[in-house]
């Protein structure tokens, strides 16, 4: 998927040149649009959870750790998990977020309050793979954002943290500052 593509679909879920603190930003029928699919998304969750359950049996068997499961919903467009790995070097945190508005998910890693999207460690490599074979099977069709597109930056819409911010930002709800 290109990163015209990205926006394209991202338009359809935030309207362009309104402000949040606009009274007309939950009216906007993107703001709506947006509502609607993380409703539905709550609602009709069966793929989630499966991912959920076999991602947890697996962090459970090989790393003796549980996932938590952050997803909101509310009018942020994404489903958010994280697991923590004990490593030589101290503990990370693993992320894996997947959009609901665009087939789109990535992992990012908390590493010594440094965020990182490239795996170093072996442990890390084989959770990022068997995340990335369950997500094949229960979302099919979905893609693995390339860094270079999620650092785009969207100049003409509002986000819950900020005015134009990085795709990443606007499909999986984080603030990188």
């Amino acid at each position: 998927m290109t990163t015209e593509e990205i926006l394209k679909i991202i338009y359809q879920y935030y309207p362009k040149g309104l402000s949040m603190d606009n009274s007309n930003y939950d009216k906007s029928t993107e703001y709506l649009n947006r509502l609607k699919i993380c409703e539905r998304a709550r609602q009709n969750n069966e793929e989630w959870s499966n991912f959920k359950t076999e991602l947890n049996s697996f962090c459970l068997q090989e790393f003796n750790q549980k996932v938590f499961d952050y997803s909101v919903l509310g009018s942020e467009p994404c489903y958010c998990l994280s697991v923590g790995l004990d490593l030589p070097n101290g503990r990370v945190i693993i992320s894996i977020l997947i959009s609901v508005i665009i087939p789109l998910w990535l992992y990012r890693i908390i590493d010594n309050d440094e965020i990182r999207f490239k795996e170093y460690y072996d442990e890390e490599r084989k959770l990022l793979d068997f995340s990335a074979n369950l997500i094949n099977k229960y979302f099919s069709g979905y893609q693995s954002i390339k860094e270079d597109q999620h650092q785009a930056i969207v100049y003409d819409i509002d986000t819950v943290f900020m005015s134009s911010p990085t795709i990443l930002e606007a499909i999986f709800k984080m603030d990188l500052n």
